[in-house]
């Protein structure tokens, strides 16, 4: 609805408000890490000074929207492979359930193995690091090591936890995440700990019915 309501700004000539409008809906893209609506943003915003025969723009300036737009598209991309991963993981889940013995496990051990796994600092986003995690939660999963599924559902909610506008972009996911903590910290025998959580899913529910 915004690049639409800049199209028709800018188709009137009305660049002042449609600039007003770049700059209002970049703010939110922005907040809520939407990378590819953030890049098209950042192509109208390119193609007002292009209208105005580069007069509005300095050379500075043009170069830093574009790297902005490369950068947008560098995690966006980033995200991409992450979820990729991930995916490949649950679907395995869903096909075949655990792994029925050693040779199984370790053939499918070489995807956890890819460089972008081995560490979240190569993870570029919030998006990125959540499937970061995620991956790693359903590879613990399928050989039953609830320990590091705990550890990685635990990173996921601190992360969220300290991004209030993703939470309230995706409030689904982090409920998913409260529910899962449960799970691993009953099988680790974490009782305390999980009626811990039962309150926070219970006050989390609550908040998103009077939203």
């Amino acid at each position: 609805a915004d690049i639409r309501s800049i199209e028709i700004l800018f188709d009137k000539g009305l660049l002042e408000l449609a600039k007003r409008q770049i700059s209002k809906s970049k703010k939110i893209a922005e907040a809520y890490e939407e990378f590819l609506p953030l890049y098209e943003l950042l192509k109208w915003e390119l193609r007002i000074i292009n209208s105005q025969a580069f007069s509005a723009g300095s050379e500075t300036e043009l170069g830093s929207l574009y790297k902005q737009a490369d950068d947008c598209l560098e995690k966006a991309l980033n995200a991409n492979q992450y979820a990729f991963f991930s995916d490949t993981v649950y679907l395995r889940i869903r096909k075949f359930g655990f792994f029925r013995n050693e040779s199984e496990f370790r053939k499918f051990s070489k995807l956890m193995k890819h460089p972008l796994l081995a560490s979240e600092e190569k993870a570029a986003s919030s998006e990125a690091k959540y499937y970061f995690h995620s991956s790693h939660i359903g590879f613990s999963e399928l050989h039953a090591d609830y320990k590091s599924a705990y550890r990685h559902n635990k990173q996921i909610l601190g992360y969220l936890e300290s991004h209030p506008s993703i939470i309230r972009k995706q409030p689904r996911q982090y409920l998913t995440m409260l529910q899962n903590m449960l799970v691993w910290q009953y099988q680790l025998k974490q009782f305390r700990e999980a009626l811990e959580s039962v309150e926070k899913l219970k006050l989390f529910v609550l908040q998103q019915k009077n939203a």
